[in-house]
């Protein structure tokens, strides 16, 4: 099933709403969950199972920019627990919709999850559905339906279709990134590790 953007947002402003036990019309869509809305850890947790069951997606459980930093020389997004310039740099591409002025070098890594907004949590849900398979690969059938997250199943040949994975999706738009980084300032950013 597709979602518009607008459709997406708004479960996740439901859930946000529900996890916290808020009035939905105080989530907005640039709300920092933890400053403006009083989240903690175990809401996240909470947030993220509850878009997992509404859309059928499965979340990345580690810290993303672990993940993306597979792609890059090792320690040149973070350092010490800390994020190092160029790690600034990739996570205020990573996440456009927050505030630039919330990620600077030197911020602990542990603490990025602590600026996502509601805006944030739609892109990661839009980033999984976009990334769902319109055909199936086996037959070319599009009667693909969900049996569990991140897998469909094909009405026509019955053959499972595996989504791919948030660490996937992940990888290869770091891989992605450096490449435009390396194109248009090779110099800064160095070579992937």
């Amino acid at each position: 099933m597709k979602f518009s953007d607008d459709e997406i947002l708004e479960a996740v402003r439901e859930s946000i709403s529900g996890v916290l036990q808020i009035p939905l019309d105080e989530v907005e869509p640039d709300s920092v969950l933890t400053d403006d809305l009083g989240a903690v850890s175990v809401d996240f947790v909470e947030i993220m199972f509850r878009l997992e069951s509404r859309f059928n997606v499965k979340f990345h459980s580690g810290n993303p920019l672990d993940q993306i930093a597979r792609s890059f020389e090792p320690g040149s997004l973070s350092r010490d627990g800390v994020l190092t310039n160029l790690g600034v740099v990739v996570v205020r591409q990573r996440m456009p919709e927050v505030d630039a002025g919330k990620v600077l070098a030197g911020m602990p890594v542990g603490t990025v999850q602590a600026i996502y907004t509601a805006s944030s949590w739609a892109r990661a849900v839009k980033e999984l559905l976009q990334a769902m398979p319109d055909v199936c690969p086996s037959c070319g059938s599009e009667s693909l339906e969900p049996v569990r997250p991140s897998v469909l199943i094909c009405a026509a040949c019955r053959q499972e279709v595996e989504c791919p994975t948030q660490a996937e999706l992940f990888a290869a738009w770091a891989i992605e990134a450096f490449s435009s980084w390396t194109r248009a300032r090779p110099v800064e950013v160095g070579t992937p590790g």
